[in-house]
C-alpha cells in the first residue's frame, strides 16, 4: 500500500467521528406549556362525556335516572329507610368506595326484594338488569391509581401441610413425614404467617431426618416405590451418556421442583461436586447421587419461599413468573407448582391475565384444591378447633364422632364448591353437601 493512501484511510479514521458530529449547536431547551387547571378539567369532563356517550351502563346515561326514580325516593339524606342513603354516592368511584353497603344493594335489587312490589314505581326486569349490572361491574373494577404498596416479599418457611405436599409432589409418596415434625406455629390463627414460621435448630435436625427418610424409600431399587425411584431416576448412564452427565440432567430436574425455579449453574456444580466426593469413595452411580438429593432436601432454597427480588427498584413491581407460580400453587394447593405452571413460568407467559386466569381455573378444578378448604377455611372458620368441644350427650343423643367429621366435611365442601364455580347459585340455592348420617 502507498504511503499516500496509508495517509488517507488514517486521516478518515480520524476525521470520521468529528464528522459525524452535528456542527449546529443545539437547540435551546423548549419551555413546558402551562396547562391551566381549569382547561384540564374540562378537557377530562369531556373525555368522561364521550365515554359514558359510548357505555350503555353509564352512570350518567341511565343509572342516574333510574336510581332517582326507583331509589332515591325512600334512601336520601332526608327519610335513609332502613337507615340506607344511596343519594351520597353519586358516581361509580363513590359507590366503589362504599363496597359493602353497594354490595348489600346488588344482593336485594338482584334477589328482587328491592324495590318492594308495592312501590309506586316498581322496576322492570329489563331496569333491574341494567342496575345490576352496572354495580356488580363497577364493584369488580378496580383502580390502580389506589392500590397500597404490597410491601417487601418475606421469606416464608414451609409449613407442615407444605412440606409433605412437597415431597409428594416430588416423589409421588405420600409419606406423612412432617408428623414428626414440631407443631407449626400460628399468626392471626392461621399456620402459613411468615413471621410466626421459625426455624429452630430441633427442626432443623427434623428436616434432616426427614429427608433421610424420603431418600430411603426412593433411592433403593428394592424398595416397593418404583415408581417413585424411576421418577427421580429419570435418566440413566449409557454408551452414549457418561455417568456424570446423568447425575446433572438428574439434580438438575430435582432442584428444578425442588426450588420450584431452575437452580443455577454454579449451584447445580456444587451439588455435582457431592457426587464427585462419593465416586471418589468408590461409591456406585445410584448411591452417589444421594448426597445430591439430600442437600436440595435440606436446602433453604427448598425449605423456605424466598421470593425474587430487584435491588435499587423504587415502588411495588410485578413478581416474576417462577414465584407467581408458587404464589398460585402454595394458595390454591398448598403446595408446589406443577409441570404445568412450571413450563409457563420458563416461557414467561404465566404473568399474561388470560393465562393466569386460565391456570386458577384449572387448578381450582384438580382435587389438590380441596386444599384452600381443608387449610384456608378449616383455619378461618376455626373448624380445626371443633374436635375441642363436647356436646351434651343427653342434649344430643345422637352425635358421634362420626357426625362430627360430617358436619366439619360438610362446610368445608359447600365453601370450597363456591370458590371453585365462583358462583353464588350454590349460596342462595337449596341445596347441600350430606351423608346418610346428616339425613337422619
Amino acid at each position: 500500500m502507498r504511503a499516500g493512501t496509508v495517509l488517507a484511510v488514517l486521516s478518515l479514521v480520524v476525521l470520521l467521528p468529528a464528522l459525524a458530529q452535528d456542527p449546529k449547536p443545539p437547540p435551546p431547551p423548549q419551555e413546558k406549556k402551562k396547562v391551566d387547571p381549569k382547561e384540564k378539567e374540562k378537557e377530562e369532563a369531556k373525555a368522561r362525556a364521550d365515554a359514558a356517550a359510548k357505555d350503555p351502563l353509564s352512570f350518567d346515561r341511565s343509572i342516574r335516572a333510574l336510581m332517582e326514580k326507583t331509589c332515591w325516593g325512600c334512601h336520601n339524606d332526608e327519610k335513609r329507610k332502613g337507615d340506607v342513603n344511596l343519594t351520597r354516592d353519586q358516581n361509580p368511584r363513590m359507590i366503589a368506595a362504599n363496597r359493602k353497603l353497594w354490595q348489600t344493594v346488588l344482593e336485594v335489587v338482584e334477589s328482587g326484594q328491592m324495590p318492594p312490589k308495592k312501590a309506586e314505581r316498581p322496576l322492570s326486569d329489563a331496569d333491574r338488569k341494567k342496575i345490576v349490572e352496572f354495580v356488580r361491574k363497577t364493584l369488580g373494577t378496580l383502580d390502580c391509581a389506589d392500590l397500597r404498596d404490597p410491601g417487601k416479599p418475606v421469606i416464608r418457611r414451609l409449613n407442615r401441610t407444605e412440606y409433605d405436599n412437597s415431597i409428594l409432589e416430588l416423589t409421588g409418596l405420600d409419606l406423612n413425614i412432617a408428623d414428626g415434625f414440631s407443631p407449626d406455629a400460628t399468626g392471626y390463627g392461621f399456620d402459613n404467617i411468615a413471621e410466626a414460621l421459625a426455624l429452630s435448630p430441633v427442626l432443623v435436625e427434623q428436616y434432616h431426618q426427614g429427608a433421610l427418610k424420603v431418600l430411603s424409600e426412593v433411592v433403593d431399587r428394592k424398595a416397593d416405590h418404583a415408581d417413585a425411584y424411576l421418577r427421580i431416576f429419570v435418566t440413566a448412564p449409557s454408551k452414549d451418556l457418561p455417568e456424570r452427565d446423568a447425575a446433572r440432567s438428574i439434580i438438575e430436574r430435582f432442584a428444578l421442583k425442588a426450588f420450584r425455579r431452575p437452580a443455577e449453574p454454579a449451584l447445580i456444580e456444587k451439588l455435582l461436586g457431592l457426587y464427585d466426593k462419593a465416586r471418589s469413595k468408590g461409591e456406585p452411580h445410584e448411591s452417589a447421587v444421594r448426597p445430591m438429593l439430600q442437600a436440595a432436601l435440606i436446602s433453604p432454597r427448598f425449605l423456605v419461599r424466598i421470593e425474587t427480588t430487584r435491588p435499587g427498584t423504587k415502588g411495588p413491581y410485578p413478581v416474576d413468573d417462577y414465584d407467581l407460580a408458587s404464589r398460585l400453587s402454595f394458595f390454591l394447593w398448598s403446595s408446589p407448582p406443577d409441570d404445568a405452571l412450571l413450563d409457563l413460568a420458563a416461557k414467561k407467559s404465566l404473568s399474561a391475565p388470560s393465562v393466569r386466569e386460565a391456570q386458577a381455573r384449572r387448578m381450582l378444578a384438580d382435587p389438590r384444591s380441596r386444599a384452600l378448604g381443608d387449610n384456608f377455611v378449616g383455619q378461618w372458620l376455626q373448624l380445626r378447633g371443633l374436635a375441642t368441644h363436647k356436646p351434651d350427650l343427653k342434649k344430643f343423643p345422637p352425635f358421634t364422632e362420626s357426625l362430627r367429621g360430617a358436619m366439619q366435611q360438610e362446610l368445608t365442601l359447600f365453601l370450597g364448591e363456591v370458590v371453585r364455580t365462583y358462583s353464588w347459585i350454590v349460596v342462595l340455592g337449596n341445596n347441600g353437601f350430606l351423608n346418610s348420617m346428616m339425613l337422619k
